[in-house]
């Protein structure tokens, strides 16, 4: 059921909000924030939405040659592109799908041999 927000003429549709017949209809269940003009509501469950700046602890799912697949609790799963990762000693983060080639042991002299 949608239920009527009670506000002025003079107001800006936030999140979880939508106009209908000159209405402000709340289109999901939650509570009514106001900024200002503008008028949101913030649902009481959801799944995360990502903004640009948060800072996330994600769960690596899937990894591959330039990308890694992670969970960060939203609907969808993130995308993490090596490429896009600068470590502190200033080094391109990458990653190697087979581990380093063994070392070559050196041959034994006559002497050595039992």
């Amino acid at each position: 059921m949608l239920q009527e927000i009670p506000c002025t003429d003079a107001f800006l549709r936030g999140h979880g909000t939508f106009v209908q017949d000159g209405k402000l209809l709340a289109s999901v269940a939650g509570v009514v924030q106001r900024v200002n003009k503008l008028v949101s509501v913030i649902p009481m469950r959801s799944r995360y939405t990502g903004n640009v700046g948060d800072v996330v602890i994600a769960r690596v799912m899937e990894v591959g040659n330039k990308r890694w697949t992670v969970d960060v609790g939203a609907g969808k799963a993130g995308i993490l592109m090596l490429s896009s990762i600068n470590l502190p000693s200033g080094e391109q983060a990458s990653y190697c799908a087979a581990p380093p080639p063994p070392r070559p042991i050196p041959a034994m002299s006559d002497e050595h041999a039992t």
